[in-house]
Protein backbone atom coordinates (compact mmCIF):
# COMPACT_ATOMS: atom_id res chain seq x y z
CA UNK A 1 0.00 0.00 0.00
CA UNK A 2 1.22 3.34 -1.01
CA UNK A 3 2.17 5.57 1.63
CA UNK A 4 3.08 9.27 1.30
CA UNK A 5 2.08 12.52 2.65
CA UNK A 6 0.01 14.67 0.23
CA UNK A 7 -0.67 18.88 0.71
CA UNK A 8 -2.95 20.82 -0.71
CA UNK A 9 -1.13 22.75 -2.85
CA UNK A 10 0.18 19.84 -5.04
CA UNK A 11 -3.27 18.50 -5.20
CA UNK A 12 -3.93 22.37 -7.08
CA UNK A 13 -0.16 22.26 -8.98
CA UNK A 14 -1.63 18.60 -10.61
CA UNK A 15 -5.28 20.09 -11.31
CA UNK A 16 -3.88 23.05 -12.72
CA UNK A 17 -1.87 21.24 -15.20
CA UNK A 18 -4.19 18.50 -15.57
CA UNK A 19 -6.67 21.23 -16.68
CA UNK A 20 -4.65 24.15 -18.45
CA UNK A 21 -2.65 21.21 -20.69
CA UNK A 22 0.95 23.09 -19.85
CA UNK A 23 3.15 23.51 -17.34
CA UNK A 24 3.78 27.37 -17.89
CA UNK A 25 -0.04 28.07 -18.11
CA UNK A 26 -0.37 25.99 -14.09
CA UNK A 27 2.25 28.19 -12.97
CA UNK A 28 0.50 31.44 -13.92
CA UNK A 29 -2.84 29.87 -12.27
CA UNK A 30 -1.10 28.45 -8.77
CA UNK A 31 1.44 31.52 -9.16
CA UNK A 32 4.55 29.46 -8.68
CA UNK A 33 7.80 29.50 -11.12
CA UNK A 34 7.35 27.17 -14.23
CA UNK A 35 10.58 25.03 -12.76
CA UNK A 36 8.85 25.03 -8.63
CA UNK A 37 5.82 23.01 -10.65
CA UNK A 38 7.51 20.72 -13.08
CA UNK A 39 9.83 19.82 -10.07
CA UNK A 40 6.23 19.48 -7.75
CA UNK A 41 4.81 17.35 -10.68
CA UNK A 42 8.28 15.09 -10.97
CA UNK A 43 8.09 14.35 -6.83
CA UNK A 44 4.88 13.37 -7.20
CA UNK A 45 5.12 11.29 -9.95
CA UNK A 46 7.98 9.09 -8.05
CA UNK A 47 6.09 8.98 -4.85
CA UNK A 48 3.41 7.44 -6.85
CA UNK A 49 5.37 5.52 -8.97
CA UNK A 50 3.27 6.12 -11.75
CA UNK A 51 4.07 8.79 -14.53
CA UNK A 52 0.51 11.25 -14.75
CA UNK A 53 1.58 13.11 -17.83
CA UNK A 54 2.66 12.64 -21.41
CA UNK A 55 4.98 15.53 -21.24
CA UNK A 56 5.90 14.77 -25.08
CA UNK A 57 2.67 15.96 -26.30
CA UNK A 58 1.79 19.54 -27.20
CA UNK A 59 -0.71 20.50 -25.58
CA UNK A 60 0.26 18.42 -22.21
CA UNK A 61 -2.00 15.35 -21.50
CA UNK A 62 -2.92 12.77 -19.10
CA UNK A 63 -2.08 9.27 -18.47
CA UNK A 64 -4.12 6.66 -17.74
CA UNK A 65 -2.75 7.04 -14.33
CA UNK A 66 -3.32 10.84 -14.62
CA UNK A 67 -6.92 10.23 -15.28
CA UNK A 68 -7.78 7.89 -12.42
CA UNK A 69 -6.23 10.56 -9.98
CA UNK A 70 -8.00 13.53 -11.77
CA UNK A 71 -11.53 11.85 -11.20
CA UNK A 72 -10.61 11.53 -7.86
CA UNK A 73 -8.66 14.85 -7.14
CA UNK A 74 -11.07 17.09 -8.82
CA UNK A 75 -14.26 16.70 -6.95
CA UNK A 76 -12.05 16.15 -3.80
CA UNK A 77 -10.58 19.90 -3.98
CA UNK A 78 -14.55 21.15 -4.56
CA UNK A 79 -15.31 19.39 -1.81
CA UNK A 80 -12.76 21.13 -0.19
CA UNK A 81 -13.17 24.62 -1.37
CA UNK A 82 -17.05 24.52 -0.49
CA UNK A 83 -16.20 23.84 3.16
CA UNK A 84 -14.19 26.55 3.53
CA UNK A 85 -17.18 28.74 1.65
CA UNK A 86 -19.26 27.08 4.30
CA UNK A 87 -16.80 28.24 7.19
CA UNK A 88 -16.51 31.73 5.81
CA UNK A 89 -20.71 32.15 6.00
CA UNK A 90 -20.66 30.69 9.28
CA UNK A 91 -17.87 33.01 10.70
CA UNK A 92 -19.63 36.32 9.22
CA UNK A 93 -22.88 35.23 10.05
CA UNK A 94 -22.43 33.31 12.69
CA UNK A 95 -24.32 29.33 12.83
CA UNK A 96 -27.06 30.66 15.10
CA UNK A 97 -28.70 32.31 13.21
CA UNK A 98 -31.20 31.47 10.59
CA UNK A 99 -33.31 33.26 7.88
CA UNK A 100 -36.57 31.64 6.30
CA UNK A 101 -38.51 33.29 3.34
CA UNK A 102 -41.61 31.83 2.22
CA UNK A 103 -43.85 32.68 -1.31
CA UNK A 104 -46.14 35.43 0.10
CA UNK A 105 -48.88 33.13 -1.51
CA UNK A 106 -48.36 30.11 1.20
CA UNK A 107 -49.78 29.82 4.40
CA UNK A 108 -46.93 27.83 6.03
CA UNK A 109 -45.49 30.62 8.40
CA UNK A 110 -48.80 30.13 10.23
CA UNK A 111 -47.27 26.65 10.99
CA UNK A 112 -44.14 28.23 12.45
CA UNK A 113 -44.69 28.51 15.65
CA UNK A 114 -44.76 25.19 16.47
CA UNK A 115 -41.65 24.51 14.59
CA UNK A 116 -39.77 27.60 16.03
CA UNK A 117 -40.62 26.61 19.42
CA UNK A 118 -39.55 22.65 18.86
CA UNK A 119 -36.33 23.88 17.47
CA UNK A 120 -35.49 26.55 20.36
CA UNK A 121 -36.14 23.53 22.75
CA UNK A 122 -32.89 21.71 20.89
CA UNK A 123 -31.02 25.49 20.18
CA UNK A 124 -32.21 27.71 22.70
CA UNK A 125 -29.46 29.87 21.27
CA UNK A 126 -30.91 29.99 17.93
CA UNK A 127 -31.86 33.06 16.78
CA UNK A 128 -34.65 32.66 13.82
CA UNK A 129 -36.12 35.33 11.48
CA UNK A 130 -38.94 34.77 8.81
CA UNK A 131 -40.21 36.91 6.11
CA UNK A 132 -42.29 36.69 2.61
CA UNK A 133 -41.47 37.24 -0.52
CA UNK A 134 -43.27 37.23 -4.13
CA UNK A 135 -42.82 34.20 -6.72
CA UNK A 136 -40.69 36.81 -8.79
CA UNK A 137 -39.15 37.99 -5.73
CA UNK A 138 -37.60 34.45 -3.66
CA UNK A 139 -34.89 33.41 -5.80
CA UNK A 140 -32.90 36.77 -5.92
CA UNK A 141 -33.15 36.72 -2.00
CA UNK A 142 -31.33 33.71 -2.09
CA UNK A 143 -28.92 34.13 -4.27
CA UNK A 144 -27.65 37.60 -2.90
CA UNK A 145 -27.72 35.98 0.56
CA UNK A 146 -30.71 37.59 2.00
CA UNK A 147 -32.08 34.44 3.33
CA UNK A 148 -30.99 30.72 3.97
CA UNK A 149 -33.91 28.57 3.13
CA UNK A 150 -37.18 29.67 0.89
CA UNK A 151 -40.12 27.45 1.61
CA UNK A 152 -42.28 27.14 -1.92
CA UNK A 153 -44.68 24.63 -3.87
CA UNK A 154 -43.01 22.58 -6.33
CA UNK A 155 -43.77 24.09 -9.77
CA UNK A 156 -42.13 27.30 -8.35
CA UNK A 157 -38.68 25.50 -7.46
CA UNK A 158 -38.60 24.22 -10.66
CA UNK A 159 -35.36 22.29 -11.79
CA UNK A 160 -32.08 22.09 -9.85
CA UNK A 161 -30.04 25.24 -10.77
CA UNK A 162 -26.36 25.11 -10.62
CA UNK A 163 -26.29 27.51 -7.00
CA UNK A 164 -29.18 26.04 -5.50
CA UNK A 165 -30.85 23.12 -4.52
CA UNK A 166 -34.09 22.02 -3.39
CA UNK A 167 -36.13 19.28 -1.45
CA UNK A 168 -39.03 17.66 -0.51
CA UNK A 169 -40.68 18.12 2.96
CA UNK A 170 -43.77 16.91 2.41
CA UNK A 171 -46.46 16.08 0.34
CA UNK A 172 -50.53 16.64 0.47
CA UNK A 173 -53.53 16.08 -2.28
CA UNK A 174 -54.15 18.60 -4.92
CA UNK A 175 -57.35 20.48 -4.57
CA UNK A 176 -59.81 22.11 -6.88
CA UNK A 177 -61.77 25.19 -5.32
CA UNK A 178 -64.96 27.47 -6.45
CA UNK A 179 -67.63 29.73 -5.74
CA UNK A 180 -71.00 27.17 -3.82
CA UNK A 181 -72.53 28.59 -6.46
CA UNK A 182 -70.82 26.76 -9.27
CA UNK A 183 -72.85 23.44 -9.94
CA UNK A 184 -69.75 21.61 -9.87
CA UNK A 185 -70.42 22.36 -6.21
CA UNK A 186 -73.54 20.06 -5.62
CA UNK A 187 -70.88 17.47 -6.62
CA UNK A 188 -69.95 14.63 -4.39
CA UNK A 189 -66.10 14.42 -5.65
CA UNK A 190 -64.61 16.16 -8.69
CA UNK A 191 -62.32 15.09 -10.84
CA UNK A 192 -59.97 16.28 -13.97
CA UNK A 193 -62.47 15.51 -16.36
CA UNK A 194 -65.09 17.49 -14.50
CA UNK A 195 -62.74 20.42 -14.79
CA UNK A 196 -63.11 20.49 -18.74
CA UNK A 197 -65.12 23.68 -20.11
CA UNK A 198 -64.32 25.51 -17.04
CA UNK A 199 -62.64 28.34 -16.53
CA UNK A 200 -59.38 29.14 -14.92
CA UNK A 201 -58.05 31.63 -12.73
CA UNK A 202 -54.03 31.43 -13.02
CA UNK A 203 -51.09 33.44 -11.65
CA UNK A 204 -49.25 36.09 -14.35
CA UNK A 205 -46.59 34.31 -16.19
CA UNK A 206 -44.77 37.35 -15.60
CA UNK A 207 -44.63 36.20 -11.69
CA UNK A 208 -44.28 32.93 -11.77
CA UNK A 209 -43.51 31.48 -15.57
CA UNK A 210 -43.99 27.81 -14.34
CA UNK A 211 -47.39 28.03 -12.74
CA UNK A 212 -49.00 28.33 -16.55
CA UNK A 213 -47.20 25.49 -17.76
CA UNK A 214 -47.29 23.78 -14.87
CA UNK A 215 -51.49 23.46 -14.87
CA UNK A 216 -51.63 22.79 -18.27
CA UNK A 217 -49.59 20.32 -17.81
CA UNK A 218 -51.69 18.38 -15.16
CA UNK A 219 -55.13 18.73 -17.04
CA UNK A 220 -53.54 17.29 -20.19
CA UNK A 221 -52.05 14.49 -18.27
CA UNK A 222 -55.14 13.80 -15.69
CA UNK A 223 -57.98 15.01 -18.32
CA UNK A 224 -57.18 15.00 -21.86
CA UNK A 225 -57.66 19.08 -22.22
CA UNK A 226 -56.24 22.48 -22.68
CA UNK A 227 -57.24 24.43 -19.21
CA UNK A 228 -59.09 27.71 -20.80
CA UNK A 229 -57.00 30.17 -17.97
CA UNK A 230 -59.20 33.24 -18.56
CA UNK A 231 -58.57 35.60 -15.60
CA UNK A 232 -54.82 35.85 -14.54
CA UNK A 233 -54.00 37.78 -11.38
CA UNK A 234 -50.60 39.42 -9.89
CA UNK A 235 -50.12 36.95 -6.77
CA UNK A 236 -52.37 34.07 -5.19
CA UNK A 237 -54.36 36.47 -3.33
CA UNK A 238 -55.68 38.03 -6.12
CA UNK A 239 -56.85 34.16 -6.79
CA UNK A 240 -59.05 34.14 -4.61
CA UNK A 241 -59.99 37.71 -4.75
CA UNK A 242 -61.15 36.69 -8.69
CA UNK A 243 -63.21 33.40 -7.34
CA UNK A 244 -65.04 35.97 -5.62
CA UNK A 245 -65.80 37.94 -8.35
CA UNK A 246 -66.46 35.46 -11.33
CA UNK A 247 -67.19 31.95 -11.47
CA UNK A 248 -64.18 30.62 -11.99
CA UNK A 249 -62.02 27.76 -10.79
CA UNK A 250 -58.79 27.17 -8.73
CA UNK A 251 -56.51 24.45 -8.71
CA UNK A 252 -54.61 24.63 -5.57
CA UNK A 253 -53.18 23.13 -2.43
CA UNK A 254 -53.62 23.23 0.65
CA UNK A 255 -50.62 25.20 1.19
CA UNK A 256 -52.50 28.29 -0.63
CA UNK A 257 -53.83 31.43 1.90
CA UNK A 258 -57.14 31.99 2.09
CA UNK A 259 -58.80 28.65 0.50
CA UNK A 260 -60.30 28.08 3.46
CA UNK A 261 -63.24 30.70 2.96
CA UNK A 262 -66.62 30.33 3.74
CA UNK A 263 -68.03 31.39 0.32
CA UNK A 264 -65.79 28.40 -1.76
CA UNK A 265 -66.71 24.69 -2.09
CA UNK A 266 -62.84 22.59 -1.83
CA UNK A 267 -62.39 19.32 -3.34
CA UNK A 268 -59.23 16.78 -3.38
CA UNK A 269 -58.06 16.12 -6.60
CA UNK A 270 -57.36 12.15 -7.48
CA UNK A 271 -54.21 11.11 -8.32
CA UNK A 272 -52.58 14.50 -7.81
CA UNK A 273 -50.17 15.53 -5.32
CA UNK A 274 -48.61 18.67 -4.57
CA UNK A 275 -44.98 19.06 -2.52
CA UNK A 276 -43.12 22.03 -0.20
CA UNK A 277 -39.82 21.94 -0.89
CA UNK A 278 -37.20 23.61 0.84
CA UNK A 279 -34.68 25.84 -1.61
CA UNK A 280 -31.39 26.36 -0.19
CA UNK A 281 -28.05 27.46 -1.78
CA UNK A 282 -25.90 24.64 -2.87
CA UNK A 283 -23.39 23.79 -0.33
CA UNK A 284 -24.85 25.70 3.12
CA UNK A 285 -24.63 23.06 5.66
CA UNK A 286 -25.52 25.54 8.60
CA UNK A 287 -26.57 23.05 11.30
CA UNK A 288 -29.43 24.91 12.19
CA UNK A 289 -30.95 25.07 8.94
CA UNK A 290 -30.56 21.08 8.96
CA UNK A 291 -32.01 21.18 11.96
CA UNK A 292 -35.10 23.39 11.53
CA UNK A 293 -35.56 21.66 8.10
CA UNK A 294 -35.63 18.39 10.15
CA UNK A 295 -38.29 19.89 13.06
CA UNK A 296 -40.11 20.88 9.34
CA UNK A 297 -40.43 17.76 7.88
CA UNK A 298 -41.63 16.24 11.60
CA UNK A 299 -44.10 18.75 11.64
CA UNK A 300 -46.15 17.86 8.31
CA UNK A 301 -45.20 14.25 8.93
Amino acid sequence: MLEFDVSLLQIQVFLAVAEQHSFSKAAEQVNLEQSTVSRRIGVLERELGVRLFRREERPVGLTEAGELLYSRWRPLLAAFEQSVQVLERFRTTGASRLRVCTVDSLNVLNDMPEVRNALLRRQPEADLSFEYASFSQWRSKLLRDEVDVVLTIAFDAGEAETELEQEEICTCPKLVCMLRSNPLARKERVTYEDLRGQRFVGIREQETPRYAAYVREICLRQGGFMPDIAVWTSNAHGLISALQRDDEVLECDRFLRDYANPLLRVFPLPDTWSALCAVRRRGNANPLLMAFLEELRRYYR
